[in-house]
């Protein structure tokens, strides 16, 4: 039964957040049909991507209790963890995706960027991603309720792979907005590299007892490298870093491996 209830709240989750995000997704879709919608539903599609966090809270506290919940919460989101995350984060990401961008370069020597972010933009684009770009918006829902529930009832890697690509699936209306990341891409490379980066997300939560708020700021900081070093701008840019963060990936669970009981603080997910 403990298996059964997991997998059926996982199912709600997913199944509801897909659902109405896509839905509230839609109008901006049709707008780059060019089929004519009302503004107001092109001003609320733009905060579909709030779905997962809210969700994601909303059933945790049904599934959880009131005051599991407000305990589980406490735990989880705290200051208290080694503050030398906040400088490896940026350096692992900021560095693999300058890495990435170096080897292209190499290559495609000819190679000229477009919309670059400049430098000096960085603080504001990591403070828009943070909370209107994805990362407060819904960290919440993926590792705040997903990952201990999928944890609970299967080994971390497979829940990171079906995590991986779940997540990536949300996306999908995405490819098809103007002016949006996904829309410049194959849709099975980022389904590919989305997956890769879950397992960074997977090996941190671990390591930090799922705080949430490490969570967050790796989601920030990760899409501002993105888009501060824009190597993925090529299809030879995207094959290396992919490359780049497969061996980043493989290097951190050899050499700092994960333990299974080490994300003991989900004491009230039965």
């Amino acid at each position: 039964m403990h298996a059964k209830s997991k997998k059926s709240e996982l199912i709600v989750f997913f199944g509801a957040t897909i659902l109405i995000t896509w839905l509230l997704w839609t109008p901006s879709v049709l707008s780059a049909m060019e089929i004519e919608v009302p503004l107001v539903l092109l001003i609320i599609s733009m905060l579909a991507s709030f779905t997962p966090s809210i969700l994601g809270l909303l059933l945790h506290k049904k599934y959880l209790g009131k005051q599991s919940f407000t305990i589980d919460m406490k735990n989880r989101l705290n200051f208290n963890f080694s503050k030398h995350w906040l400088l490896w984060i940026p350096a692992y990401f900021f560095g693999t995706a300058a890495i990435s961008y170096m080897i292209m370069k190499l290559i495609v020597k000819d190679f000229e960027v477009t919309n670059a972010v400049p430098w000096l933009m960085t603080p504001l684009v990591f403070l828009q991603i943070l909370f209107i770009g994805g990362a407060l918006g819904e960290e919440f829902g993926w590792r705040g309720f997903a990952q201990p529930r999928m944890q609970k009832i299967m080994h971390p890697l497979l829940a990171t792979l079906i995590l991986g690509l779940v997540w990536s699936m949300w996306h999908l209306p995405l490819f098809y907005m103007e002016g949006t990341v996904q829309s410049n891409i194959p849709i099975w490379q980022f389904i590919l590299q989305n997956t890769i980066i879950t397992f960074y997300y997977t090996w941190l939560y671990n390591k930090t007892r799922g705080n949430i708020w490490l969570m967050i700021y790796l989601h920030a900081v990760a899409n501002t490298a993105a888009a501060v070093i824009p190597y993925w701008q090529n299809d030879i840019g995207r094959f290396i870093g992919l490359g780049v963060l497969m061996i980043g990936c493989l290097l951190l669970y050899i050499l700092w491996p994960i333990r299974l009981k080490e994300n003991e603080h989900v004491d009230f997910i039965k």
